[in-house]
């Protein structure tokens, strides 16, 4: 009998490397996550000046299970993931879309 949602996820679409976001003089450089790490390329820079340096999304302290992202458009990302599983449990529930919205600095998650 095999259970629904059980195991590791399945990575929909991207799986490694830098997502990188342009809108004319900002551009922002994350991981596949969402998630900007200092010490790395990754920020949120503005006419070359890094502005940002470190965003991180934790659910319940932990770091969200990478599902998918989806790139569309040069200036706006979908990144979706879910919540790791409780141990000894198939599902961790929902998914959490995180969308940088299109050059306006918003972010819905």
């Amino acid at each position: 009998m095999s259970v629904f949602n059980a195991g590791p996820p399945v990575l929909i679409e991207g799986g490694s490397g830098v997502v990188t976001l342009v809108e004319a003089g900002t551009f922002c450089l994350s991981d596949q996550l969402g998630d900007i790490y200092p010490g790395t390329a990754h920020g949120l820079f503005y006419r070359d000046a890094r502005i940002l340096t470190r965003w991180v999304v934790r659910v319940d302290g932990a770091s969200p299970e990478q599902l998918s992202v989806v790139v569309r458009e040069p200036f706006q990302a979908r990144f979706v993931a879910r919540k790791p599983p409780p141990h000894g449990v198939a599902s961790g529930g929902g998914r959490l879309p995180q969308r940088p919205g299109g050059g306006r600095g918003e972010c819905v998650i």
